[in-house]
């Protein structure tokens, strides 16, 4: 692969713990690669998690700190101001990313910011493909304003791919 930029950047979101690796983004990757496209894992929940204490008023980190406080677009709504300089920065890093498609892994605990990122992308005149897959995805209606702003929803695990495809 070398400096070539990948076809695609994984996306991870705050915040969803930053307890491990993501492993289902390593095995979406995986399975990129397999098929023939080159693929960048990029795990902004573990780097929001690195950079929370410094960026919030310490009365604030330990609710920032639970993921179950998350859940929806309230939840995170009030917790937007707060930690509106972290998002900026997940979205430079996503804009920086040279990759022809982004791909997002949405939990129940980051579809709200995922929206958000998403928002504030096209906002910015980003206008490459955005792919949607992860446990939330299985349920589109829960998240169905999320789905309307993707160019493609993955509702099921992909086990092989014959023939490489590039719908870009």
């Amino acid at each position: 692969m070398g400096s070539q930029q990948p076809d695609i950047v994984l996306v991870l979101l705050p915040n969803c713990g930053a307890f491990m690796p993501n492993l289902g983004l390593a095995s979406v990757k995986a399975a990129l690669g397999r098929a023939g496209f080159s693929a960048r894992i990029l795990d902004l929940d573990y780097f929001f998690a690195g950079r929370l204490a410094s960026a919030v008023a310490p009365d604030r980190l330990p609710q920032l700190r639970e993921v179950e406080r998350w859940v929806g677009y309230e939840a995170f709504g009030a917790f937007l101001p707060h930690i509106e300089g972290l998002i900026e920065e997940c979205v430079k890093r996503i804009a920086e990313s040279q990759a022809k498609a982004i791909g997002f892994s949405v939990t129940s605990f980051n579809y709200a910011c995922t929206d958000e990122v998403i928002r504030r992308l096209r906002r910015i005149g980003d206008r490459r493909p955005i792919i949607l897959g992860g446990s939330c995805c299985y349920v589109p209606e829960s998240i169905f304003a999320l789905c309307k702003r993707a160019d493609a929803v993955v509702l099921l695990s992909l086990i092989h791919i014959s023939e490489p495809t590039r719908p870009y």
